[in-house]
C-alpha cells in the first residue's frame, strides 16, 4: 500500500515510512534490522566497542528499534504542525540508519573534521579521573561525571577521606591530572574498591558534582525517582495479571499518561464490519471462510 493508493481515500492524510537505509541509494530496498542497519552500520555499536581487538558489545533487544519509533513519532508531529499551518500533508521518512547518525553525531563530525574516528580511551587511562567509572567493595559501580574537574576535586578527595592526592603535585590541577591519568585512577580505584556501595552513596548524598550508580533493569522498578515521577505506570491484562510497563518519555502538563490494555485479537472485529454495513450473517459468514477471527 504506497502513498498513491492511500491518498486516493484520504488526501490530507499524513504518511509515515520506516526504513533500514533510507529511500535512496543503491540499498534502499534492502531488508533491515536495528542490529544491523542501526547498531552495525551506523557505528553505534563500534562507538561502545573497548578497542583492543575485542569484541564489540552485542545490542539490547530492540535498542535502535524503540528509538528509531520515538523518532518517526517526532516527525510525525511536526507534519501535524505543518499541515495544521499550511494544510499540507507531508510524506516522514526515518530509517534506523538515520537514526544512527543522529544519535552518533557528535562523534561522526569529529571524525569527519579531524580524519579519524575519536580515541577510544580505556577506562584505566580515562582523560579526566572525574569522569569515569569505579567499582566498590561489594561490586557495584559508581558514575562520575566532574567535568569541571578542578571544581570538585578538593571535595571530591575529602569526601573519599584521600585529601593526600589534592596536595600531590601530580594530581593538583587537571593538565597533571591528565598527564598522571593511569596512576591517579589506579589511586581512585583501589579506594573505592576498599568500601561498600552503601557506604559511598552515603558519603557523597549531599555532594555538588553529578554522580549516579550503575542500575540494573531489576533496580529500576524499585527506584524513588522513577515511582514518583510515573515513569513505570501499572496495568493490568484481561485476565487480571497486573505489571508495569514502560511509560511515554514525554509528558504534558507535568501528568503521566495513563495506560490501557490494547485490544485482543480480532477483538472488535464484529464492531468494526457492522459499522461497515454487514449484518450478522455477513459477518458469521466470513468466519466460516477465515476471512476474520
Amino acid at each position: 500500500i504506497d502513498v498513491d493508493q492511500v491518498r486516493a481515500r484520504n488526501p490530507k492524510i499524513i504518511y509515515a515510512r520506516g526504513h533500514g537505509y533510507g529511500i535512496k541509494g543503491d540499498e534502499a530496498t534492502r531488508g533491515g534490522y536495528d542490529f544491523a542497519s542501526y547498531w552495525a552500520r551506523g557505528g553505534i555499536g563500534m562507538g561502545y566497542a573497548a578497542g583492543d581487538g575485542s569484541y564489540p558489545p552485542l545490542q539490547l533487544p530492540a535498542f535502535g528499534d524503540v528509538y528509531g519509533g520515538l523518532t518517526i513519532a517526532a516527525g510525525i508531529a511536526g507534519a501535524l504542525v505543518k499541515r495544521e499551518r499550511t494544510g499540507e500533508p507531508s510524506i516522514v521518512d526515518v530509517s534506523l540508519l538515520s537514526a544512527a547518525v543522529w544519535q552518533l553525531g557528535p562523534n561522526i563530525v569529529g571524525a569527519g573534521v579531524t580524519g579519524q574516528d575519536v580515541p577510544r580511551f580505556q577506562l584505566e587511562e580515562m582523560p579526566n579521573p572525574g569522569v569515569n567509572l569505579y567499582k566498590t567493595r561489594d561490586g557495584r559501580f559508581i558514575a562520575f561525571v566532574l567535568l569541571q574537574a578542578d571544581r570538585f576535586w578538593s571535595d571530591f578527595c575529602t569526601r573519599l577521606d584521600r585529601t593526600d592526592l589534592i596536595s600531590d603535585e601530580r594530581f593538583a590541577t587537571a593538565p597533571v591530572r591528565f598527564e598522571n591519568r593511569k596512576e591517579c585512577i589506579a589511586e581512585l580505584r583501589s579506594t573505592f574498591a576498599a568500601a561498600d556501595l552503601a557506604h559511598w552513596e552515603n558519603v557523597f548524598a549531599d555532594f555538588e558534582g553529578v554522580w549516579d550508580v550503575m542500575r540494573t533493569a531489576r533496580e529500576i522498578h524499585d527506584d524513588p525517582q522513577v515511582i514518583a515521577n510515573g515513569y513505570l505506570p501499572r496495568t493490568t491484562d484481561t485476565n487480571g495479571n497486573e505489571f508495569a510497563l514502560a511509560g511515554s518519555p514525554v509528558q504534558f502538563d507535568e501528568t503521566p499518561l495513563s495506560l490501557r490494555c490494547a485490544p485482543g485479537h480480532g477483538e472488535h472485529t464484529d464492531e468494526v464490519l457492522a459499522e461497515l454495513g454487514y449484518d450478522e450473517e455477513q459477518i458469521i459468514d466470513l468466519k466460516i471462510k477465515s476471512v476474520v477471527l
